[in-house]
């Protein structure tokens, strides 16, 4: 689901919070304006908030990850072997997953602390 989300909504939202951020940066209402002006308040506050969420993102994928797929007994339609290769190939993808995506939302994080 989160391989889902990334390209349809987090890259998207993270994009325009950039944007903006910067923008407002170009007409003076950077990060110090924050306390003055309600438009870069509303956006620190939106910056918070979406952090929040891709933490989320990340602990939710970290703790599903943890999950180990092995053979269960029953085996008798598919066999012991095929159930074997398809945990195998879980396991895979989740490591795949992991050294794609966990690295790209991680600096979305450290991106919206500062």
């Amino acid at each position: 689901m989160v391989c889902q989300l990334l390209p349809n909504c987090i890259v998207p939202i993270y994009t325009m919070i950039e944007t903006t951020a910067r923008l407002f940066s170009l007409f003076g209402w950077g990060k110090r304006k924050r306390l003055t002006k309600a438009a870069a308040c509303a956006l620190a506050s939106l910056a918070l908030s979406f952090r929040s969420l891709v933490s989320d993102l990340l602990q939710a994928m970290t703790t599903h990850r943890r999950v180990e797929y092995g053979v269960s007994n029953e085996t008798s339609l598919v066999g012991e072997d095929g159930l074997n290769r398809v945990a195998n190939e879980i396991n895979q993808s989740r490591e795949m997953t992991k050294d794609r995506v966990d690295p790209f939302l991680d600096q979305m994080r450290i991106d919206l602390t500062s």
